[in-house]
């Protein structure tokens, strides 16, 4: 194997840093399908769940749980503008400023 061919091939266990290759990125991919899936539907028990195994406080308050998923909607990147409208409209509807 030449230089140039050990620079840019990639280790078959992962990159230079030590991180895996495939299961780190379906790791990513499962994650964002399962997040979108339960942010889309407003699936409560599915983002409740989700928080839990990420350490991420739930909010005791219904409306600030409520309010802090239309927000977090709103960020996605990979959300059309109708379910972001859709989540702006709560926001509005409950007296968050958007």
């Amino acid at each position: 194997m030449n230089s140039k061919q050990r620079i840019d091939s990639e280790p078959e266990n992962g990159d230079a840093r030590g991180h895996g290759a495939s299961p780190c990125c379906s790791d990513i991919k499962e994650y964002v399908m399962r997040r979108n899936e339960a942010f889309l539907l407003l699936d409560k028990d599915k983002i409740v769940k989700m928080m839990k195994e990420h350490e991420i406080e739930i909010p005791e308050n219904e409306t600030v749980f409520w309010a802090s998923v239309h927000i977090a909607r709103t960020k996605m990147t990979d959300f059309s503008k109708d379910v972001k409208a859709e989540s702006q409209m709560w926001l509005r509807e409950n007296g968050f400023a958007v």
